[in-house]
């Protein structure tokens, strides 16, 4: 509908499964009501019999190759047990003759291929948006040749049809046949094993002739707004879940309450669709690219929410069964693994029906419940086989990696000022608004339209990024406070980003907030970690234009920029690579921190940041800079252990959970400075409001921590998260719960060190050995490859935690301690007030 409404689309080909141009248009206006609607459809959407196996209709081929520049193949078969043959013409096959056929095309800007996010099969972890090359396999022992499985299945289909086999026999072999070639590659179904050789051909073949974009969605659940809530056709995947729930069906279902659902509304996964195309379209050298669209990394959805949802929506808004009654739903049974959901199966149902069957063997029962129990038997037998084929899923370990579809994001906020619209439901779908959402109901999105009113821009931009002039006009006439919260926080960002975000961002919202009319105050997050490697107690002062952590160096930030600007240029102009220019950027982020005196680029860039807001404020704005230190769950708003994304100490408490960390670098003897986030976001509310009664201008800095006035040792922390994962274990992907040990500490990193070296090192160069041989090579190289890629990584991220678990400096919280004292006569007053 997105698509059809735009002014910009002159005609879409619509590619029916059809003979001819009669049948195609018959099937197309099945679904058409309205005279109107007709005539628009018409000039929009041009339907085209054939299949993805082939063309049909030649008449207009050359019609269709002058005029299309856009192409989205969404043609599959989605059944998880597919005919082999009918999944592999569709999904891997048709993918191939699609591509040959846009290459045809004279004005072809962009192919875009709707794939699933599982052709990952049951991969764990971070999964990456890497495409797959021909032959990848999910087995290390095996290759996937698409010649020779195509060439397998057409001996299969010749050798049925030879022996005359029914068209029923057939089917059920190829169902099985399909599973059996799945599984035997590592894929654990027919779909995600097809999909995934569609893309390797598509991947393959393209070799940068078009730009190709391969979208990679989750479960995909009905709309969340367009063309209006709730929209589905057909039930799938979760959706089938919740729909034998609610029919009172569905009784006991295997699945981890503790792991996460991954879905994704339709209408997100078509507007990603448009934006991706938009964007890839553009590009001067054709290539793939791949994105995720899924909710595991940014808003995870668990299984145990979903089942509490289900409950709450059904009971007060039950089915209707078929005599005109509510239909009563309960608790559905859950099973933490397929092998006890095996068991109750066999207790609950398979040993009813061998009594069953033994009564209806005598001559009383025979006649009138045979027809009844081969009925229960086949019900049982689908049943089962449900479960096996939904088993990889309702067990999935994995989290899809969205970051290309974040810079989508990103990179469409700045060319497209609708997609405000597309974006809030990223902002306003995450746990966070939950306690507004149960608090308003139904009138929750029209509170959210009340008070909040998204903004396409860019804070890097001058003036924002913000192209509209009227809503400029609009926000400098109505806003009279403004927070910045715009940052990245990777501590190895690259250079140019961070320094487009978090030192020029800063200044560019500065002179945005000088047009304001009306503003009484700025407030902007930082960090309480700009003051580098000091110890002792740091004191809530400004920074100075220049200052540098080493006192041989002064910070020119202009000259920071140039240099930043240079070497792109540079390296545009060598035609690297985009792995190749961010690997490079990252290394100098840091190296220019390093040379400055500041231990990474995220604490470096922040600095430079507050040095442009103290020097280019001059007391025109009141300013409030709020440093937190590490910041934490939530304590109390909008709900305890709130936290979006895994950072800083959090993610050594996860990898500990996991059973991953056994050894870390710190000095339990340290304080580890944490803060929860609702009480970082109270202390700016508190500060905003305070500062903004000023009657002179000026800046004033408030470190938010817990350092000086509730100190917490790492000691402290490590026995916390040892006392708590030992009584709450995390589950693994066998169902059984993780056993935690004491974490292994190391009070420098020259010890940490040592011990990654002979623990680690030395059994890899040993492993080298091994491999090298003949009999080894093969099939242990990647995973050599793969360990010692792990390797680098954990002592990448180790050297840059190491300023901050051997930090030895105490936050000073006069400024802070003085807004409490504030705030709490404000209260007192009140009080005495109204006993007076």
């Amino acid at each position: 509908m997105r698509i059809l409404s735009s002014t910009e689309v002159k005609k879409l080909y619509l590619l029916l499964r059809a003979v001819d141009s009669k049948s195609a248009e018959e099937r197309l206006h099945k679904e058409q009501h309205g005279a109107n609607f007709l005539s628009f459809i018409s000039e929009k959407l041009s339907p085209v019999p054939g299949t993805s196996l082939v063309w049909t209709w030649n008449k207009r081929l050359d019609q269709i190759w002058n005029e299309v520049d856009a192409v989205i193949n969404f043609a599959a078969t989605t059944n998880f047990d597919e005919r082999y043959d009918v999944a592999l013409g569709i999904n891997t096959m048709g993918a191939l003759h699609l591509l040959n056929f846009v290459k045809k095309c004279n004005h072809a800007k962009v192919l875009v291929h709707l794939s699933t996010a599982y052709v990952c099969g049951e991969d764990g972890g971070l999964i990456k948006e890497k495409p797959f090359r021909l032959g990848t396999a999910k087995k290390s022992t095996k290759v996937t040749d698409i010649g020779m499985e195509k060439k397998l299945v057409e001996e299969k289909l010749k050798n049925l049809r030879s022996e005359h086999a029914e068209e029923s026999a057939i089917t059920s072999y190829m169902k099985d046949y399909g599973s059996k070639r799945a599984r035997m590659h590592g894929w654990p179904n027919t779909y995600v094993f097809t999909k995934a050789m569609g893309e390797m051909l598509l991947v393959h073949h393209n070799r940068d002739t078009v730009p190709l974009v391969i979208l990679r969605p989750t479960m995909v659940t009905s709309t969340y707004q367009e063309p209006f809530p709730g929209w589905i056709e057909g039930v799938r995947t979760i959706d089938g879940v919740a729909v034998g729930y609610a029919k009172g069906k569905l009784k006991a279902f295997p699945f981890n309450p503790k792991l996460t659902v991954d879905v994704i509304p339709a209408d997100m996964v078509i507007n990603a669709l448009i934006m991706a195309m938009v964007e890839y379209a553009n590009r001067s050298t054709p290539s793939e690219i791949i994105y995720h669209v899924g909710s595991s990394l940014r808003n995870p959805f668990k299984f145990s929410k979903f089942q509490e949802l289900g409950i709450r929506y059904f009971v007060q808004n039950p089915l209707i069964d078929k005599d005109g009654k509510p239909i009563k739903v309960g608790k559905v049974t859950t099973f933490s693994s397929m092998a006890s959901f095996r068991i109750y199966m066999a207790i609950r149902y398979s040993l009813a029906l061998k009594v069953f069957h033994l009564a209806i063997n005598t001559v009383l029962f025979q006649k009138s419940y045979k027809d009844k129990y081969i009925a229960l038997e086949r019900k049982l037998k689908r049943g089962m086989r449900l479960a096996d084929l939904y088993e990889p899923y309702v067990f999935f370990k994995g989290i899809f990696d969205d970051a290309n579809s974040e810079k989508l994001q990103i990179a469409a906020s700045k060319t497209c000022q609708n997609n405000a619209s597309i974006l809030t439901p990223r902002v306003i779908g995450k746990a966070l608004f939950d306690v507004l959402r149960e608090q308003h109901g139904a009138n929750f999105l029209s509170f959210i339209s009340e008070k909040l009113s998204p903004v396409p821009g860019d804070i890097s931009c001058v003036d924002l990024g913000i192209r509209d002039s009227l809503l400029k006009d609009q926000i400098w006439n109505e806003v009279d406070a403004v927070i910045n919260f715009a940052a990245t926080t990777n501590f190895d960002e690259r250079y140019d980003v961070a320094l487009g975000i978090n030192t020029m961002g800063a200044l560019h919202l500065l002179n945005f907030v000088k047009k304001c009319n009306h503003v009484k105050v700025l407030g902007h997050l930082s960090t309480a970690y700009v003051c580098g490697e000091d110890g002792g107690l740091i004191k809530e002062k400004p920074f100075r234009l220049g200052t540098a952590k080493k006192s041989t160096k002064v910070t020119d930030i202009g000259m920071e920029k140039k240099l930043v600007e240079e070497k792109l240029t540079n390296l545009h102009s060598e035609h690297a690579e985009e792995s190749v220019v961010t690997t490079y950027m990252k290394d100098y982020g840091i190296k220019r921190a390093r040379m400055h005196g500041w231990p990474n680029t995220y604490v470096f860039t922040k600095a430079m940041g507050e040095m442009l807001l103290v020097h280019h404020n001059r007391d025109t704005v009141p300013l409030v800079i709020l440093r937190p230190t590490m910041v934490t769950s939530t304590y109390q708003e909008p709900f305890p252990g709130w936290l979006e994304g895994v950072r800083t100490i959090d993610g050594v408490a996860v990898g500990y959970a996991k059973g991953k960390l056994k050894a870390f670098p710190f000095n339990p003897k340290l304080t580890v400075d944490v803060i929860p986030a609702d009480m970082v976001i109270n202390a700016l509310i508190m500060a905003m409001v305070e500062y903004a009664n000023q009657s002179t201008p000026s800046e004033i800095i408030y470190h938010v921590g817990s350092s000086l006035r509730n100190p917490f040792k790492f000691s402290n922390f490590t026995e916390l998260i040892h006392r708590y994962f030992a009584q709450n274990p995390l589950i693994d992907k066998d169902g059984k719960p993780i056993k935690v040990g004491k974490l292994t500490a190391f009070s420098s990193m020259a010890i940490f060190r040592i011990y990654m070296a002979i623990r680690y090192s030395l059994a890899l160069k040993v492993f080298h050995l091994a491999i090298s041989t003949v009999l080894f090579q093969k099939s242990w190289k990647d995973k050599y490859i793969a360990l010692e890629r792990n390797l680098k990584r954990a002592m990448r991220l180790a050297e840059l935690y190491e300023p901050y678990v051997f930090f030895k400096g105490i936050f000073d919280d006069a400024n802070s301690e003085k807004l409490q004292i504030a705030d709490l006569l404000r209260i007192l007053t009140s009080i005495i007030g109204k006993l007076t």
